[in-house]
């Protein structure tokens, strides 16, 4: 390891890229879909399966024409045409690994904190629980369903 003279704090490792003052490296932010973010906006009532925010549905570039999530209502007598949110699907919440649940789940830390900030704490607890779970990694399986079948709120 080689010490910078000008600053000591920085050491140079032969397999490292040189440091360059100012830049800044993060990970990429993966864009929430909008579906789910508009059942957050409209008020958090139903759960949300965190399918639809793992990375590989948040990272989605192509239009998914199946992805429309609203149903259209026409009342004749009133002469109305309103929309409704089509409940979203639970296919494959079962199945996330523990890694996916868990970047999925600091997105929708990030929902909550956002919108529903009052359930934060509660939320947070729930997930805890999940994850701290002496028998998390010998019965996996098991935690997800429980997921969207137990909701703290």
């Amino acid at each position: 390891m080689l010490i910078d003279k000008a600053n000591p704090l920085i050491s140079h490792h032969s397999c490292w890229p040189a440091r360059q003052q100012g830049l800044v490296v993060t990970d990429s932010q993966m864009i929430i879909p909008e579906t789910v973010r508009k059942k957050f906006i409209t008020g958090w009532h139903k759960h949300i399966p965190l399918t639809y925010l793992t990375d590989q549905n948040c990272a989605r570039t192509t239009i998914d024409l199946e992805a429309n999530h609203d149903l259209l209502t026409v009342s004749l007598s009133a002469g109305l045409i309103t929309t409704t949110s089509k409940p979203l699907s639970t296919e494959g919440e079962a199945n996330l690994s523990f890694c996916e649940w868990c970047k999925a789940w600091k997105r929708l830390f990030h929902l909550i904190q956002d919108y529903s900030p009052a359930k934060y704490d509660i939320w947070s607890q729930h997930h805890s629980q999940i994850r701290d779970a002496e028998d998390c990694t010998t019965k996996w399986s098991l935690s997800p369903i429980y997921m969207t079948i137990i909701h703290p709120c």
